[in-house]
């Protein structure tokens, strides 16, 4: 599309869409998929690669083809790929309503942020690539808009569109946006009633959104909302079926309350009309489905075995101390974006506590009950009964989203080696000032020294050479710090505080899992 040529839309890292992610949940819904580490991957609306390029990298064995037909960003992401010395991918500009006979079959296909922004002839052609193109075993993830829940957003862009109808220029026509919806919230009147409150959160949504979101979520010309159940009857015209969500199906999460999951058991196996009355129930405005081919056999109860072999990491923090973990007493877990759960149960407490602590490493399944047995009773000899309640509220918890789990180890380290080393990636990003993506598929926001640390960390440099390094960039003016005094002039007080900052950066990027063998 000309819009993308002359607004780039920079592609970032999707974590649902990772193999890792579709494979397991592929595995816990019965189907035997591809394994991660040897598969061949589909990218539809590929971008510059910035999804599929950090793939490419973490995955060497595997293959991966991004498609898209704005010339500008294949071209960006050609370089990107030429830079990185990849072999294993291949962006190609291509519009994806032509046939598509030469592709083959893919063990995953990824179509993120382009089906509601195509027009119908291409929506089509997305679901039929899939069934043609999918393994047996395969899946395919889909986001799209949803409605209910967008037609509240809709309100907003119909009247920017109205606003800036008189204006071509793209960067006018955000800029003008921006200030028509400031205008709305400042001066509604009845600023507690529901209108006011929807044009408030609308304009929180995007405070923190690049300009280019705005423009290709609410300016272009196509974004067509659909219900689940519309998109659902139109993939299973493509020859492909509901397989799940990116985390688990809706059934399986314990968010929602149990009063509703029992009165939506009255529909039967009829799985799409249940997920469409959630979508009802929740307001939902936005989905990533997980679809495979309709002649898959697949499993709507979660394969308990499955879980028992897999790995499973997350952020969790009690909300308040936990004064007592052998009790039986509620604890609320948070996570850094929100999801929160409540757990009694002394051994899922104390491995919710182990995950918080070793995040982003992951344990296997095994190893968590083992390590949260120890932390409770100092003994790692598990009772009967723990394995039992770690592994029902550990699938809840993935359901929720609270917990990740593959079935594949970390690809990161945990500690600092005597020669850190981050991926050629995340050298290339910080040496552009550039979000860097991290180990787990997330994209990681560097601070100036964050940047001047992570750009050297190709191996060949020990702890004193970095710190050697940081302090010619101080006296070359690249790099400025301070003490806790203020600024830091003499060189002995300049080292020290390198010294620290230094410390606490490869400290944060064990966390931010940015550090390779």
């Amino acid at each position: 599309m000309s819009s993308y040529n002359d607004v780039p839309y920079p592609s970032m890292p999707v974590r649902g869409s990772h193999p890792d992610r579709l494979h397991a949940v592929a595995s816990l819904c019965g189907l035997s998929p591809a394994p991660v580490d040897a598969c061949r991957v589909l990218e539809l609306g590929s971008s510059d690669g910035g999804n599929l390029v950090p793939l490419a990298e973490a995955l060497p064995n595997s293959t991966f083809l991004g498609l898209d037909n704005s010339s500008r960003q294949i071209d960006d992401g050609r370089e990107i790929v030429r830079e990185l010395g990849l072999t294993n991918i291949r962006l190609e500009c291509r519009d994806l309503i032509e046939p598509t006979p030469d592709l083959g079959e893919f063990d995953y296909i990824i179509c993120h942020g382009v089906y509601s922004w195509v027009p119908p002839p291409v929506q089509e052609r997305i679901l039929q690539i899939c069934g043609a193109h999918l393994a047996p075993h395969g899946v395919a993830f889909v986001s799209y808009n949803t409605q209910p829940g967008w037609h509240l957003r809709g309100m907003v862009r119909e009247m920017m569109l109205y606003h800036v109808a008189e204006f071509a220029d793209p960067q006018d026509r955000i800029s003008q946006s921006q200030a028509f919806l400031d205008f709305m919230v400042r001066f509604a009147p009845n600023p507690d009633k529901a209108y006011a409150r929807l044009l408030r959160d609308e304009m929180e949504r995007l405070r923190d959104r690049p300009r280019t979101y705005l423009f290709h979520e609410h300016l272009e010309d196509c974004n067509q909302p659909i219900y689940f159940h519309e998109f659902m009857s139109r993939a299973s015209a493509a020859g492909l079926q509901y397989l799940s969500d990116d985390t688990l199906p809706s059934a399986w999460n314990t968010q929602i309350h149990a009063d509703a999951v029992q009165l939506l058991a009255g529909l039967g196996d009829d799985v799409i009309r249940r997920e469409q009355y959630l979508d009802f129930l929740q307001g939902c405005a936005f989905r990533r489905t997980l679809l495979c081919p309709a002649a898959a056999n697949i499993s709507r109860v979660p394969d308990a075995e499955v879980l028992r072999r897999g790995y499973l990491s997350a952020a969790l923090k009690p909300s308040t101390p936990i004064e007592d973990l052998a009790s039986n007493d509620v604890v609320e877990f948070r996570t850094p974006d929100g999801p929160t759960a409540d757990m009694s149960g002394p051994i899922v407490k104390a491995a919710a506590v182990i995950l918080g602590e070793q995040w982003p490493r992951s344990l296997h399944f095994h190893e968590l009950l083992q390590q949260a047995a120890e932390k409770l009773r100092g003994t790692a000899e598990a009772q009967p009964q723990d394995e039992s309640l770690l592994f029902g509220d550990m699938l809840k918890c993935v359901a929720a989203g609270l917990v990740d789990f593959r079935l594949s180890p970390d690809r990161f380290v945990s500690r600092v080696s005597d020669r850190p080393r981050t991926t050629r990636g995340a050298l290339r990003s910080s040496a552009r000032g550039e979000a860097a993506t991290s180990l787990v598929h997330s994209p990681v926001g560097l601070n100036p020294v964050h940047r001047q640390v992570l750009r050297r960390l190709d191996g060949r440099h020990d702890v004193q050479a970095l710190l050697a390094a940081l302090e010619q960039d101080v006296r070359n003016g690249d790099l400025k710090i301070e003490a806790n005094d203020g600024a830091a002039n003499d060189e002995q007080s300049q080292r020290s505080a390198l010294g620290t900052m230094l410390h606490d950066a490869l400290r944060q990027f064990v966390r931010l899992a940015l550090l390779v063998e």
